[in-house]
């Protein structure tokens, strides 16, 4: 099944359900708390839930780099999950500042999720402090395996 991060399932209309072997990932994420900036509702929405629905204990969403720096900064978040393409601050700038300054967050994993999908940017992003970099559309299953081995090295 490819479950895509269009803000949409697949072409069946499917969601990840109980019995899909990567909600098996449940104990993975128990527990965990991931912060995503994506400026686009639907995306936002459906990222959430399907890390909801993997397992995580809590998905704090935010539209612009500078909420979610403020948020990283405070509070501990397990996983980052960040667009390049939001306005003002955006996720890499965001990323950052946020390794540079420090606070609870700085040493999280990240993950890019965005759009900007050519080799010189995913470079940038990973030279940038990002752990992992996908270009959207990601299906969701990809998606949810990379945090899960973001999480296993971070461990």
């Amino acid at each position: 099944m490819d479950r895509n991060m269009d803000g949409g399932g697949d072409a069946d209309g499917e969601t990840m359900r109980d019995d899909d072997p990567f909600a098996r990932l449940g104990p993975v994420f128990a527990g965990r708390r991931a912060l995503l900036l994506e400026d686009d509702p639907a995306l936002s929405d459906h990222v959430a839930e399907r890390l909801t629905a993997a397992g995580f204990e809590a998905v704090d969403r935010f539209e612009t780099g500078e909420a979610a720096l403020e948020a990283a900064a405070r509070a501990p978040y397990d996983v980052l999950i960040l667009d390049r393409l939001t306005a003002g601050m955006d996720g890499l700038e965001m990323l950052k500042r946020l390794r540079a300054g420090g606070g609870t967050s700085a040493d999280a994993p990240a993950l890019m999720l965005t759009a900007l999908g050519g080799e010189r940017q995913k470079v940038e992003g990973l030279l940038g402090g990002a752990d992992d970099y996908l270009a959207k559309p990601v299906g969701d299953e990809e998606l949810v395996a990379r945090i899960a081995a973001q999480l296993r090295r971070a461990s």
